[in-house]
């Protein structure tokens, strides 16, 4: 962490179907501590659709405008509707401007979801035709909007606040309740510390902050309900006896369907663990860097999130994640050495209780 210039982190580790590690470190230690996820919370807002479409709530496979309160075209191809399928797997022909990334942090007198209308609206008062790159289902292009929208359909097909979907019918389900929006729901000495680099590569504390990719981005949140929420995913839908999705979504879920990406996934992070193959999602912007990762297979799970990001610093934060998820993978072997351990032993005493009783019968008849 040093080396990284990383003030602060917090880990959970899950082998098999339990949270066996758990820890803060650096100069907030307290496990609750929330920190700001980056991108993480795609994989979050994916399940939320998933969830509506499992209640027949929604089909995403019908065009997004069938739920909107106003349409959007994609002028490049008018006559193909955008669906909630293309928004998940980035292929809606959307892109962010830079105008559109910049007002994230501008907006004042708006709220989420009213500068969606602004910027994809043709009337909106910052629609223009830039933000439509390429045809519907045409090319994969990695976009918050498409995140933030979706978000925008969870609130209105559900009725609720998309921030109070989420608490209800993820986390409230775990028994947690450390996530939200806004920093200023938190008191100060439960959300971590932002921090950036210098020009010197200095840490300098900024101010913390609240934007508005809410599907794409802007929650913040502590490793345990992170954490709760990678189990679910790990474990065909159900962690610590609480189903989150039916086992056929998350196999749909986490099925390609865009190259590496499935339904809020990739499926391949080979720039941070070449073998074995780890899916999840991570993060990262100003004053946030969070990795969620885990291996079907092993079933070894890792979340770490930190407060600092600079792509200065970029491979020495991905050694850190590399380290504690070599480490977690010793787990198996750990758990292969105690079941071989103990079937040798129960073998022993099986072959002794036989021996045992075999020389009981001997006696027995030789008396007879």
């Amino acid at each position: 962490m040093e080396i990284a210039k990383v003030p602060s982190s917090t880990i959970g580790i899950i082998h098999e179907d339990e949270i066996v590690y758990m820890n803060s470190l650096g100069e907030q230690t307290h496990i609750n501590t929330s920190y700001h996820m980056g991108s993480l919370p795609k994989s979050i807002c994916a399940t939320a659709i998933l969830q509506l479409y499992e209640d027949n709530l929604l089909d995403i496979y019908n065009p997004i405008n069938d739920y909107l309160p106003f349409k959007i075209e994609n002028w490049k191809s008018p006559d193909v509707n955008i669906t909630i399928y293309h928004l998940l797997i980035h292929k809606s022909g959307i892109q962010i401007t830079d105008e559109y990334n910049s007002n994230l942090f501008l907006f004042k007198n708006i709220s989420f979801p009213d500068y969606l209308y602004e910027f994809l609206h043709i009337n909106g008062s910052k629609y223009s035709q830039e933000i439509f790159h390429a045809g519907v289902g045409t090319l994969y292009e990695y976009c918050n909007v498409n995140y933030n929208l979706l978000a925008y359909l969870v609130q209105i097909i559900s009725g609720k606040p998309y921030e109070d979907y989420l608490r209800d019918n993820i986390f409230k389900l775990f028994g947690v309740d450390n996530s939200r929006f806004n920093h200023t729901d938190y008191p100060d000495e439960m959300l971590a510390k932002v921090y950036y680099l210098d020009s010197s590569e200095n840490l300098v504390e900024a101010e913390k902050y609240t934007d508005l990719n809410y599907g794409a981005g802007s929650l913040i949140s502590a490793v345990i309900d992170i954490t709760h929420f990678m189990g679910a995913h790990m474990n065909e839908g159900i962690f610590n006896g609480v189903r989150l999705l039916n086992e056929t979504t998350v196999e749909l879920m986490h099925s390609s369907h865009a190259d590496d990406y499935g339904l809020g996934w990739f499926l391949e992070r080979p720039d941070l663990i070449a073998e074995p193959r780890i899916e999840g999602f991570g993060g990262l912007g100003y004053g946030a860097r969070s990795y969620m990762q885990f291996n079907a297979n092993q079933r070894v799970g890792v979340v770490l999130l930190t407060n600092m990001f600079d792509q200065r610093y970029n491979d020495e934060n991905n050694e850190i994640f590399r380290y504690i998820f070599k480490k977690a993978l010793k787990l198996n072997e750990i758990n292969t050495e105690e079941t071989n351990s103990l079937s040798a032993t129960l073998a022993i005493l099986t072959m002794l209780t036989l021996v045992y009783f075999l020389r009981r019968r001997r006696r027995r008849r030789k008396k007879l």
